[in-house]
């Protein structure tokens, strides 16, 4: 007998949607849970390491928040496992790494001793789909479609070079090692001098650039016999690697993993990558050039990536607020463009113009009151100043403590003027 398979129900379009507590978004971009659903963006995670339970709908923009060890990494590199599962056993493959159980896959991934994160009722799926990690066999030929910038990128360039996948020691996450491979691939078809860089970023952004961490230096590559280094060039001075600021150190790498993702005006983005991941981007910069690398973030939603970051910077959330507001309240590009305190040049409205279009969520991931504490992530993508929920209000602590340093000052300062 022949069998035919059955159309599938067509949604009921007559229903009215759930209820929300807030709904005055005319742009359509910030009700997002509906789309991130639709779109089959969620990731879950079980019984993983710190987090009890998560339920992660992803957006164009997701923020991470919460306190240290509270597993925003630990989710963030598991959207890396659930989606490249196979590039990453095919890549541990390629180097000399097999492992043989979950266990031994998770050590590899996050790092030595971090294989016990995995346990009874431990899960992971994305898009609905569970990754069975128990399967460790190199698989067909499979490109990465995350693109990650970890929180180790320092050691990436540990004597002003990129260190070989195989170079790190064995407590290294694959995504450092991975990243520092990348680097050096890049670094094989990049030019002597790296920045300014004019195929590479569009002269708005590279103005942002200068102005927030190089301020007129250049980065080179210089070679001395057959040893090749990256320099700062500081009126005519080079600089090794250990004599640049912390904030050059932690910055050059992130530039150069952005110019793989920014290439030439030719392509608007690397076709097979739709996921880049951004550790903590703020670590070691001055605010001026947070809000430099978030316009940086907006350009690769421009390009079309979907971008993920971890942060404990209340700038990230406030750029990610403002253009909140800004959709619920019929902003402009040029308002967007503004953020960045620059002339809103055609390239950066062009870049807030997409913003505005895209959808934003944040999540924060706090220890619950169990013995041992969990982490159990709450939505709190409205980030509104007002709400009663403090862990929203406060923005997922990250702007709380200042509310409560002024807090105590004025209460001095008010009864020092009762008296």
């Amino acid at each position: 007998m022949r069998h035919t398979r059955r159309p599938a129900p067509r949604p009921r379009t007559g229903s009215p949607p759930p209820q929300r507590r807030r709904v005055d978004h005319p742009r359509g971009s910030c009700c997002i849970r509906d789309v991130a659903r639709r779109a089959n963006l969620t990731l879950k995670l079980s019984n993983i390491g710190q987090i009890k339970r998560a339920d992660l709908d992803l957006g164009d923009l997701t923020i991470f928040v919460g306190p240290q060890a509270s597993g925003k990494s630990v989710a963030l590199q598991a959207h890396k496992l659930a989606v490249d599962h196979a590039y990453i056993i095919n890549r541990l493959r390629d180097f000399g790494f097999a492992p043989k159980d979950a266990s031994e896959l998770l050590t590899l991934m996050y790092g030595e001793g971090m294989g016990s994160i995995w346990r009874r009722g431990s899960s992971i799926s994305f898009r609905g789909k569970p990754v069975k990690l128990s399967d460790t066999k190199r698989r067909r030929a499979s490109a990465a479609n995350v693109f990650y910038i970890p929180a180790h990128r320092t050691l990436t360039l540990t004597g002003g070079w990129p260190l070989t996948f195989q170079q790190h020691s064995p407590d290294t996450p694959f995504v450092a090692r991975e990243y520092s491979e990348i680097l050096r691939g890049i670094l094989a078809n990049e030019r002597a001098a790296l920045f300014p860089h004019s195929s590479r970023l569009a002269g708005a952004l590279r103005e942002l650039v200068d102005e927030a961490v190089f301020h007129g230096a250049q980065l080179l590559e210089e070679r001395t016999g057959l040893q090749r280094q990256l320099k700062l060039s500081i009126d005519d001075v080079a600089l090794s690697y250990m004599s640049w600021t912390a904030g050059q150190r932690e910055f050059i790498p992130l530039l150069l993993g952005l110019y793989h993702l920014l290439p030439s005006q030719a392509k608007t983005k690397v076709r097979e990558i739709q996921w880049v991941v951004i550790e903590e981007p703020e670590m070691g910069l001055h605010p001026k050039a947070v809000v430099t690398v978030m316009a940086l973030a907006l350009e690769l939603l421009n390009r079309g990536y979907r971008v993920l970051i971890s942060t404990h910077s209340p700038v990230v959330l406030d750029i990610v607020w403002a253009i909140r507001t800004l959709q619920q309240h019929k902003g402009t590009a040029k308002h967007v463009a503004r953020l960045f305190h620059s002339a809103p040049s055609p390239k950066l409205i062009e870049i807030g113009e997409s913003a505005l279009k895209k959808q934003y969520r944040t999540y924060y991931f706090d220890f619950d009151s169990g013995d041992p504490p969990r982490v159990c992530p709450r939505d709190i993508s409205g980030l509104d100043p007002g709400a009663a929920d403090p862990a929203e209000s406060g923005w997922g602590g990250v702007v709380g403590f200042s509310s409560h340093v002024t807090s105590i000052v004025g209460e001095v300062l008010e009864s020092e003027g009762a008296d």
